[in-house]
Formats: structure tokens, C-alpha cells, sequence
């Protein structure tokens, strides 16, 4: 129901539903460079959509406090409103910052309302049951907090930014980085895996078996650790054509110098591993992995294939245009997070109908493959 006006003439109030524009958090996100630009498109396509006179007056005063220049009303105004799930405080705003971020540089065409999870299943069911209004919701990093959405909002499809949700599993992501190595090496048969500890490493590891590759060793580590000796000295007697390390881009980091340092070198492009050594192709889940990856380890990753999701590859055609608007409104390349919640809110925006969410994945690339100091997205 919209919200009441005040009848004393005091100031605009933010309306019933738009609180998350007006918080204190996006405030001071919105601070930051090219943010007030996004934050601006938002309160417009408001402004131009609402028939409440006290609404508009609130989204202008919010315009002024921005400091910039009044736009006339557009005449093709964005009717679709989409809800936008991020922990904006709390334990993950960090994430949730980066998925704003890319959010707000999709909402061109529609109206964005923001709810602050606080990192927490009971603030995301709040937010929730204030957004049930919107087309869709797009957001809520984690599971618990995904079960709450639903019951709090059973009619409204959810676009989760979850692994194994409209994200691709890590158990997914290792199978496509096995199929891409067998196109690379069809001569493939042997493959190790190191991997930290853990129910995820376990499936991943039965259905890369399931899938007809031999698996001739597994190390596993603590997740964290920070030593891998003693993980990598079984792979070497172990002679495999393949090394699967399934774990995040830091951690792969400290790991690919290791595997070299027992004279297990990425195939193709690596340097030629040194007498008695192996040349391997180098598979990485590399959650998380940007360009900091390459610079960090990029020497003993040439020619890996990894599966993070995402990379900020500029000559991909489908996510080129993304990484080039972003790096120019932002100054820098996205990550994954923000490159998730731009696709979801781009295809929340553009359905035909809310039934065509319900079976919404991820179609940004799958594989890419190191080469010099970038990754390129393999088709």
C-alpha cells in the first residue's frame, strides 16, 4: 500500500518499500566512484514511475543530496520493479557492497529496491516480506537465508546468487573442466585431485568417477592451510596426466608453485618441466580467481584451464561489454560477485514472464584458459 505523506510540509520521507535506497549503507555506498551515478538512474526511474506526489518530492530531495542535475521525466519510464537481497552490514557487506555494485549497473530500465539482509537468515526473511510486491528478488548469498525468502515471499521467483542454485556447483564447474581438458588431451585417463577437506570435495571427487576418468590419487589438506608438501608428494608417484585442484584462487596461489616445485608443470604453455618432472594439464576451480591471481602465481598457470564462475575476460563477447562498463564506471575489472548480480537483475529485467525465472542458471562463461597475463573463455 503506498506510503502517507506528511501534512506538516516537513521533509520528504523515504516511501513504504524504497527504505534500502535512503539507509545509511547505500548512502555511504553510493559515495564512492561511480556509484552516485547508479544511485541517481535509481531515483529517477522511482521519481518517474510513482503516482504519489509526496514519493516524487522524496526522490527529487534525495536527487539534490546527491548533488546532481535534475533530468526531465522520462516518457518510456521502467514499470518492472525487482528486489534486490544484499547483506549491506553485518559479517558479508562486503559481498554484499560487490553485488550492488554490479546490480545498480544493470538496473537501467527498472526500478531496483534494495533490502539489507544484515548477513542474516532472520534479516533476509524481513526483507523478504517487504519486497513481496516486486517481479522478482535477486540476491541472498546463502542458503539459510534462501529458505527464509521462500517462505516469506512464496509467489516471487528468486534468482539465488548460490552455488548449485542459479550458480553452477563446484561438483558442475569440475566436470566441465574435465570435458574441456579431454577436448585439450583426448589421450586423458589419469587424473589426481587435491582438494581441501569436506562433503563438497567428496561429491566433486565421486562424480569426476562416475564420469569415466580414473582417479589415481586424492590428497586432501585442512581447509586454510598454508603448507603443501606433503599434499602435492603423492601426485608426483602417481603419474597423472591431469591435476584437479579444487579450491579458491588464493589458495591456488600457494598451490600451482608447489606442484612446480615437485616438477609438475601446466601442459600446454608452461615452461618444460625440469628433468624428471611431468608435464600435467593443470585444472583449477579457482573460486574467486581475478587478475591478482595471474600476477601473483600466472608463471606456474600458463595453459591451466580454471572454472571460477566468472573471469573479467575483455575480449569475451558475452561478458567483454560487461568487464569494459564496469572497469570504466568502477576503476577497476568486476569480480564474481558483482558479475553475478548484474546477470541476474539484466534477466530478472528482460523475462517474458516470472515462470521463466524459476529455472534461471548462470550462462557467463564456464572454462577459460591461462595465456600470458589474462584468461581467455574457451566455446
Amino acid at each position: 500500500m503506498p506510503s502517507q505523506g506528511p501534512a506538516d510540509g516537513s521533509a520528504p520521507q523515504a516511501p513504504d518499500g524504497v527504505e534500502g535506497l535512503g539507509s545509511a549503507a547505500v548512502r555511504e555506498l553510493r559515495a564512492g566512484p561511480g556509484r552516485k551515478k547508479q544511485a541517481a538512474a535509481l531515483l529517477r526511474a522511482y521519481r518517474d514511475t510513482t503516482d504519489q506526489p509526496h514519493e516524487r518530492a522524496w526522490a527529487e530531495s534525495e536527487l539534490e543530496a546527491l548533488g546532481v542535475e535534475a533530468e526531465p521525466a522520462a516518457r518510456d519510464a521502467p514499470t518492472r520493479r525487482i528486489g534486490l537481497l544484499v547483506p549491506l552490514s553485518g559479517r558479508l557487506r562486503p559481498v554484499g557492497e560487490r553485488m550492488l555494485e554490479g546490480a545498480l549497473l544493470a538496473a537501467d530500465r527498472m526500478i531496483v529496491e534494495i533490502g539489507d539482509t544484515r548477513s542474516e537468515p532472520a534479516g533476509a526473511a524481513e526483507e523478504a516480506a517487504r519486497l513481496r510486491h516486486v517481479y522478482a528478488l535477486v540476491g541472498t548469498s546463502a542458503r539459510p537465508e534462501l529458505l527464509e525468502v521462500r517462505a516469506r515471499a512464496p509467489a516471487v521467483p528468486v534468482l539465488a546468487l548460490i552455488p548449485g542454485e542459479s550458480l553452477p556447483s563446484g561438483r558442475e564447474r569440475a566436470l566441465a573442466l574435465l570435458a574441456a581438458a579431454r577436448r585439450t588431451a583426448p589421450q586423458l585417463r589419469r587424473l589426481a585431485v587435491l582438494a581441501p577437506l569436506g562433503a563438497a570435495a567428496d561429491e566433486m571427487i565421486a562424480a569426476l568417477a562416475r564420469d569415466g576418468v580414473e582417479i589415481v590419487a586424492q590428497p586432501r589438506y585442512a581447509s586454510g592451510a598454508r603448507q603443501f608438501g606433503d599434499a602435492v608428494a603423492p601426485l608426483v608417484a602417481a603419474k597423472p596426466d591431469a591435476v584437479l585442484v579444487a579450491d579458491t584462487a588464493e589458495q591456488l596461489a600457494l598451490i600451482a608453485p608447489a606442484l612446480a616445485a615437485a616438477g609438475l608443470w601446466p601442459l600446454p604453455g608452461g615452461p618444460p618441466p625440469r628433468s624428471g618432472g611431468r608435464g600435467v594439464v593443470l585444472l583449477a576451480t579457482a573460486e574467486g580467481a581475478s587478475p591478482k591471481l595471474l600476477d601473483s602465481a600466472g608463471r606456474y598457470l600458463q595453459g591451466a584451464l580454471l572454472a571460477p564462475g566468472f573471469f573479467p575476460d575483455p575480449d569475451d563477447p558475452d561478458c567483454g561489454p560487461f568487464v569494459a562498463r564496469f572497469s570504466e564506471e568502477y576503476g577497476r575489472p568486476p569480480g564474481a560477485w558483482e558479475a553475478f548480480a548484474y546477470e541476474a537483475v539484466r534477466a530478472a529485467g528482460s523475462a517474458r514472464s516470472p515462470a521463466e525465472l524459476a529455472s534461471w542458471r548462470s550462462r557467463w562463461p564456464r572454462v577459460y584458459r591461462v595465456d600470458g597475463a589474462g584468461a581467455r573463455a574457451l566455446r
